[in-house]
């Protein structure tokens, strides 16, 4: 493998669901990511480059994903249509399973953390924007 061959993940699933914004969901399957951003949408297949590839593991790297607690849960507030996510992410030796409910890492309240944030726009930008 060179430095330009894209690092492929062993596994990678998520899903961000907000009651006020929908939905979305990226699945790597069959050397593909596919992709819905909206609810009842038609999937998308999405071939990402290597540099797309690289800008993600970067932004993995840099948020700290792969130290993610199993679960995140406000104790604040309980309100079921808010934000709820999950992540399955595998990568050579690496893998991590988080999940949160109205809850994120490095934030201690309901908004998004930068550390989610950054994740989410990276995640974003690997399935075509």
């Amino acid at each position: 493998m060179t430095e330009t061959d894209p690092v492929y993940p062993r596994a990678l699933h998520f899903q961000l669901l907000r009651g006020d914004t929908g939905q979305l969901l990226v699945s790597w399957e069959g050397g593909k990511l596919v992709v819905v951003k909206r609810l009842y949408s038609i999937p998308k297949e999405i071939t990402p480059t290597s540099e797309d590839w690289r800008g993600f593991w970067e932004a993995v790297e840099q948020c700290g994903v792969w130290s993610w607690a199993r679960r995140y849960r406000s104790k604040r507030c309980m309100v079921l249509d808010g934000t709820h996510w999950h992540l399955t992410l595998a990568c050579q030796e690496n893998t991590v399973e988080s999940e949160g409910l109205n809850a994120f890492p490095g934030s201690d309240s309901i908004t998004p953390s930068d550390q989610f944030n950054r994740f989410l726009r990276a995640i974003e930008a690997l399935a075509g924007g």
